[in-house]
């Protein structure tokens, strides 16, 4: 009996040591510890979305009072180049006149940023006849205004007067000619009355043919006793007329060698008495080796 009871009691011990308590799955609680609420994932998600939101939007305003509000890149000093034959006045009001309309509702153009250049640009040759404008922004506060002025080459005359003129025929209309000029310049005129100035303030006429009239002007300085009183323009097709100081018309064909044509002329000159070369009604010498004078 003893000896079953010995048994009997180990195999009971064996039986407990096999058995072990689960603990996972058991919900334990500590009374001395407050439980902690998990949060809303979707909360926080929204909470960080609003905040950048709102700093984004408060790093733009900024950004927007600094660059267009604030008098950090405001239009304090407008410079002229390029002008030597007249003041910068006139360009001056045009600039600022523009700096104070609008541009984006409230906005003024007298912001660096919100300056139209290109509109300036169009004013300028609007009122102006320039060969070329550029403007150019100098940060923060400047606006540079370079202008390449035309050059003077003849000068126009019409019914509305003396005007001077390019080489292509583009009007200077801030350049009142003298008398003094029309002994420097040559002076094309108008055998009827027409309109050949455009909407540009250019003259609608071809360029080879002022090149031609501008040609025909410098080798005529060769010739002392062959002084142009001013040059006609006519209607007939590639016929450049010549009003001769002390002397008759002179036709010229602009498709034809210039320098043989004046050769001649200064042949018929020099071979004609003084007297009767004055009374010639006209000379032609359009048709090659043929000359015709009346």
């Amino acid at each position: 009996m003893k000896g079953r009871s010995v048994q009997n009691t180990r195999g009971r011990v064996k039986k407990m040591k096999c058995v072990k308590k689960d603990y996972q799955q058991k919900s334990l609680s500590n009374p001395f510890f407050h439980s902690r609420q998990k949060k809303n994932p979707k909360y926080k998600s929204k909470r960080n979305f609003f905040l950048f939101v709102i700093t984004f939007f408060l790093l733009l305003s900024g950004l927007f009072y600094f660059l267009f509000i604030s008098s950090s890149f405001s239009l304090q000093n407008i410079q002229v180049n390029g002008l030597t034959r007249s003041g910068d006045e006139n360009i001056l009001v045009l600039a600022w006149t523009q700096s104070e309309e609008s541009k984006l509702f409230f906005l003024k153009q007298s912001n660096l940023f919100l300056f139209e250049d290109k509109e300036l640009q169009a004013d300028i040759n609007k009122n102006f006849s320039f060969a070329d404008v550029k403007i150019k922004k100098q940060w923060p506060h400047t606006l540079v205004v370079s202008v390449e002025e035309r050059a003077l080459a003849f000068i126009w005359r019409d019914g509305t007067g003396d005007h001077f003129s390019d080489r292509e025929g583009c009007l200077i209309p801030e350049v009142q000619p003298s008398i003094e000029d029309e002994q420097l310049y040559p002076v094309l005129g108008l055998s009827v009355k027409e309109n050949y100035i455009q909407g540009d303030n250019c003259l609608k006429i071809d360029v080879n043919y002022l090149s031609s009239m501008l040609s025909l002007n410098d080798q005529l300085k060769f010739y002392d006793n062959l002084t142009a009183q001013e040059y006609i323009l006519e209607a007939e097709f590639n016929t450049l007329t010549l009003d001769l100081l002390d002397g008759p018309d002179v036709y010229f064909n602009i498709k034809n060698d210039l320098e043989k044509q004046v050769k001649k002329l200064a042949v018929i000159k020099r071979e004609k008495p003084e007297l009767e070369f004055q009374a010639l009604s006209y000379i032609d010498l359009r048709y090659g080796d043929r000359v015709y004078f009346k």
